[in-house]
C-alpha cells in the first residue's frame, strides 16, 4: 500500500483517477472499470480492506485508537495473449483499494490515505475461437455444460 494525501480522494471518480495514475493505465475508460465492478464487491475483499487499515491506523498507538474509513474499491483489467496448447485471450483483474482514513487517539486527530492492489487477482481465460464465434454471433455450436465433480 502507498500512502498518498487524505484530501486527495473524496468520490468515487476520484478514486478511479487516483488508480489509474498509479497503475500507469489512464486510457483505460469508466465504462471498461464498470464491467468488472462485481468482482470488487465481496465480503472478503471487505476484511481483507478493514485489516489493511484496522493495521495502519493502528501502528505506533496500540489499540487505543479508533477510526473510521471511506473505502473505494477499483478494478483494473489487465489484457495478455497466450498461445501454447489453445490461443486464448486471459484477462486478469486486480482490485484496488483507495481510502481515507481519520484516527482518534488520546494524543489527537490525524488523517491519511492509502492506494494499492488488495486480495489475490482474478483470472478469465477465453479460447480464442470462443471469443471468435462470440464476436460473429455464431455461438450455436457451444454447448454449455457443468464440471465434472
Amino acid at each position: 500500500m502507498k500512502f498518498i494525501s487524505s484530501e486527495q480522494v473524496a468520490t468515487q471518480q476520484e478514486a478511479i483517477e487516483t488508480v489509474l495514475q498509479e497503475t500507469g493505465a489512464e486510457g483505460l475508460s469508466n465504462e471498461i472499470i464498470d464491467m468488472f465492478t462485481s468482482i470488487a464487491k465481496t465480503d472478503a475483499i471487505n476484511k481483507e480492506a478493514d485489516r489493511i487499515i484496522g493495521s495502519a491506523s493502528g501502528t505506533g498507538n496500540g489499540n487505543k485508537c479508533f477510526w473510521r474509513a471511506d473505502q473505494w474499491f477499483v478494478p483494473i483489467p489487465t489484457l495478455h495473449f497466450d498461445s501454447k496448447d489453445i490461443p486464448h485471450l486471459i484477462i486478469d483483474v486486480q482490485v484496488y483499494l483507495v481510502t481515507t482514513v481519520n484516527v482518534r487517539t488520546r494524543q489527537g486527530n490525524y488523517a491519511f490515505g492509502m492506494v494499492g492492489g488488495i486480495g489475490k487477482p482474478e483470472t478469465l481465460n477465453i479460447p480464442m475461437f470462443f471469443l471468435h464465434a462470440f464476436l460473429e454471433k455464431d455461438l450455436g455450436r457451444f454447448a454449455v455444460i457443468a464440471r465434472d465433480a
